[in-house]
């Protein structure tokens, strides 16, 4: 998802595998992409499926759908 840079200047962020919203400073493992951008890892669940607040992650019918989607 390459988006360190986009969630470090979140107040929130939230994961569509764990369903739940957290601080994006509780983010303490990254994924480095070959392009050098670096991709979070849920610190709840430890996948890589953390979205910032640039897309509706308080919405939980939006993370469930994602979760369906994806998982």
């Amino acid at each position: 998802m390459r988006n360190k840079a986009d969630l470090l200047g979140d107040h929130l962020c939230g994961c569509f595998h764990f369903m739940e919203t957290f601080s994006p400073m509780e983010i303490q493992d990254w994924i480095r992409e070959k392009d050098g951008t670096e991709t979070a890892i849920c610190p709840k669940c430890g996948i890589d499926s953390v979205l910032g607040s640039a897309f509706p992650v308080t919405d939980e019918h939006f993370l469930a759908e994602m979760h369906l989607y994806w998982f």
